[in-house]
């Protein structure tokens, strides 16, 4: 699409003249015509339409270049271009007056000694001095006029003979051809501005510059939201630059960098340099941001790089209709809504993550991050710089760039610290620091990082031991044991189980696909007669394995059976003596075979079998002795 070019002109002739020329040259143009008064309503008809340029004649094109915003260039009258007008003049006399706007034209005195005439120059600036301008040419003796059709409204009312004057053919086309080149340099103009306008609305800090005589030359729109303020809003814009110190940068030429600068109510954190020209200063720019949005800009860093760290479950969730587990339930309420915090004890297996996630989506931070870790899964330094993280060249293969700890990723929400009571002296230290000053600092690292995180550890461990034993530093347990959760084992809490074996049950029945009956009450007393050394997490390994492995009921007592003797056997999981299964299975059997007071009841109960598998094993034992 080409340029946009208008004209406006009181000379019908002229109009006609330059429609032909610019359809010659392939350029579209829009043409308005009008009287001399009416030439600047149809100069703004076309800026409002968007014309770009706009060519136009004498003073038709001085009013207009003094009242649009865009470029009007005017039509060159030359002497060339008053031959034709002169020899019609001449019809009436030799006397004749031109008049011309602005300034005089040269070479018409080559035209007089030509032509044996005397020329006049009425030169003027607006209507009405035109008017007096031919009224004293005429008194003067002028005996005929070359002038634009007002100056030929005024000669008619005179009674003066006028000639309009003419332009060639040459002159529109070079007016033309000037007008397009000057519309496509604005439009590239336009568009470089454009694009700078669009980067430096588009970038984060706000932005005002100013020239050498501190003039502002650059106020961008992020400026204006920061300090509440509009760029041409000048004496406010002024104070601005006071308060900022950007004329002392201009004068002493030293930049000023990272600056906690106050502003009327807004608090910035500034950067200003000085711009140069060789060895010349030319001006100085200011580059700022709220401090509010530093802060709102490292949550989003943080959330993004925390990105799929949520807390899965809810307390409904946790299965359980004992007494004790109703209490859990009901210390998980209350404590949720607490900053505090929480230290969850109990075997493992007993579901304190479970415990963990569940205060969590229950708090005010359950939007935000829940990240967990497990302390003794990790060894000390590298347990350190998975939690502060660390600067990049901290160590030996440490990430370009660094890498953010979980304390910072768990900004805002949570930070679940399984198996707390493994974490070392030195670790628990720096975990000291992150509970009483909510800061962290990272490993290679010399800034302190404010961390606003609520945790939540867990422990198999018996602390007060761990702290009686010098293993455990006192001020960070009393840190640590604000809330406390104690979960008890699954054998001290077996009214709970049948609710637990259902509930799996049936979720493993969906998982897979299975089409299995439920499990009759002789099934579930089995499960009851367990003691469970590995707790809930032992009871679902055992369950999924169930249901992967029989096809119909007919199988269950025979695969259940298997399950438990290898559970026993393999000494997979440990009662609470801290003794193999298959170690107590080998010395309560010779205990009841030389003839002991256990009863053979509380031997099957103890070793977590049904009476029939118990009997069963007893006379496999009997038989190859």
């Amino acid at each position: 699409m080409g340029p946009k070019i208008g004209m406006v002109s009181s000379s019908l002739k002229l109009a006609a003249l330059a429609r032909r020329v610019a359809h010659q040259m392939g350029v579209s143009i829009e043409i308005q015509s009008g009287t001399l008064e009416k030439s600047l309503e149809k100069g703004k008809d076309l800026e409002a339409q968007g014309v770009e340029v706009i060519i136009s004649r004498g003073g038709t094109a001085a009013i207009l270049r003094s009242n649009l915003s865009i470029p009007v260039l005017s039509i060159p009258m030359s002497a060339f271009d008053l031959l034709d007008s002169i020899l019609e003049a001449t019809k009436y006399g030799k006397k004749i007056g031109i008049s011309v706007y602005g300034n005089p034209i040269s070479g018409v005195e080559v035209l007089e000694r030509y032509f044996q005439i005397e020329i006049k120059q009425i030169i003027y600036r607006d209507s009405e001095n035109l008017r007096i301008g031919i009224r004293q040419a005429h008194n003067e003796g002028i005996e005929v006029l070359i002038g634009g059709n007002f100056s030929f409204e005024v000669s008619q009312e005179m009674g003066l003979p006028c000639i309009l004057i003419s332009s060639s053919e040459e002159t529109i086309a070079g007016a033309i051809e000037e007008a397009r080149v000057v519309a496509s340099i604005r439009r590239e103009e336009k568009e470089k501005t454009r694009r700078m306008e669009a980067i430096l609305n588009s970038v984060s800090e706000g932005i005002i510059a100013i020239d050498k005589a501190g003039m502002v030359t650059l106020f961008n729109k992020v400026a204006e939201d920061i300090l509440g303020i509009r760029g041409s809003q000048n004496s406010s814009v002024a104070m601005v630059i006071t308060q900022l110190g950007l004329s002392e940068v201009l004068k002493t030429g030293r930049p000023k960098l990272q600056r906690l600068q106050q502003v009327g109510e807004v608090q910035i954190v500034n950067n200003m340099m000085p711009v140069y020209l060789g060895d010349e200063i030319i001006g100085a720019i200011a580059s700022f941001v709220d401090v509010p949005k530093v802060i709102r800009t490292e949550q989003k860093v943080r959330k993004s790089y925390a990105k799929g760290f949520v807390a899965k479950y809810t307390v409904d969730n946790i299965v359980g209709k004992s007494r004790a587990m109703r209490r859990v339930i009901e210390q998980v309420k209350q404590f949720a809504p607490s900053d505090s915090t929480v230290l969850i004890t109990g075997e493992s297996g007993t579901g304190k993550e479970l415990v963990a996630h569940s205060i969590h989506n229950l708090s005010a931070r359950r939007e935000e991050p829940f990240v967990s870790i497990n302390c003794s899964a990790f060894p000390e330094s590298l347990l350190e710089s998975e939690l502060f993280g660390y600067e990049e060249g901290a160590f030996t293969g440490a990430k370009k760039g660094g890498k953010m700890g979980l304390f910072e990723l768990s900004h805002k929400g949570t930070i679940f610290l399984d198996e707390i009571g493994s974490i070392s002296e030195g670790l628990q230290t720096r975990l000291l620091r992150v509970l009483q000053q909510k800061e962290v600092m990272r490993i290679g690292g010399d800034r302190i990082i404010p961390v606003d995180v609520r945790i939540i550890a867990a422990t198999n461990q018996d602390l007060l031991t761990e702290l009686n034993k010098g293993r455990m530093r006192k001020d960070l347990y009393f840190r640590l044991n604000i809330l406390n959760i104690h979960i008890p084992p699954l054998r001290g809490r077996k009214e709970d189980i049948p609710y637990l074996v259902v509930s799996r049950f049936d979720f493993f029945v969906k998982k897979y696909r299975k089409r299995l009956d439920s499990l009759s009450e002789s099934l579930l007393d089995r499960f009851i007669d367990y003691s469970w050394p590995g707790n809930v997490r032992e009871l679902e390994n055992i369950i999924e394995r169930f249901v992967l492995m029989v096809e119909g009921p007919d199988q269950y007592e025979r695969v259940l059976d298997a399950l438990f003797e290898e559970c026993l056997r393999t000494g997979k999981f440990l009662l609470h003596e801290e003794h193999a299964e298959d170690t107590l299975l080998e010395s309560d059997l010779k205990a009841i075979l030389t003839g002991t007071q256990h009863k053979k009841g509380e031997v099957a109960k103890r070793l977590g079998i049904s009476r029939t598998t118990f009997w069963r094993r007893l006379k496999k034992t009997k038989s190859s002795n």
